[in-house]
């Protein structure tokens, strides 16, 4: 007897565990703030990233509201990066002396950086490159 497939099923665990963390990454949320907002574990975000746990429609229904996309996004395979809605509307709004390569490249070597503690001091670093630069202008 064939089993019908649920919605989260259509597509791979992994695959959706990808959609989520991209559009919190481009929300600029950390795994904690997620944990905060959907009432979870920073490690139930972390095993929903890497497709470890399925996770419900209600939780998809919150996600959906969070991070500002339809569920829809969340169940359809990921597109290649400089396709990807999300990743089209941060390219539209940022400054236009960054070229879209060096975007991409960030992106693509950030996720995948495995240490926590290494992503935060990339970001601090950047924040401080960043502030300096406003400064010295």
């Amino acid at each position: 007897m064939k089993k019908s497939k649920t919605a989260t099923q259509l597509i791979e665990q992994s695959e959706i565990g990808d959609q989520i963390k991209f559009a919190r990454v481009m929300k600029q949320l950390t795994q904690q703030d997620l944990a905060l907002s959907l009432n979870v574990s920073i490690q139930q975000i972390a095993r929903y990233e890497k497709g470890e746990n399925a996770i419900s429609y209600d939780k998809l229904q919150s996600l959906s509201s969070i991070l500002d996309i339809p569920i829809s996004e969340l169940l359809t395979r990921a597109e290649p990066a400089d396709e990807h809605p999300f990743f089209a509307k941060a390219l539209k709004s940022s400054n236009k002396h960054v070229p879209e390569a060096e975007i991409l490249e960030l992106i693509n070597l950030y996720t995948k950086i495995n240490d926590a503690n290494a992503r935060q001091t990339i970001l601090e670093m950047m924040k401080l490159v960043k502030n300096g630069t406003r400064k010295s202008k």
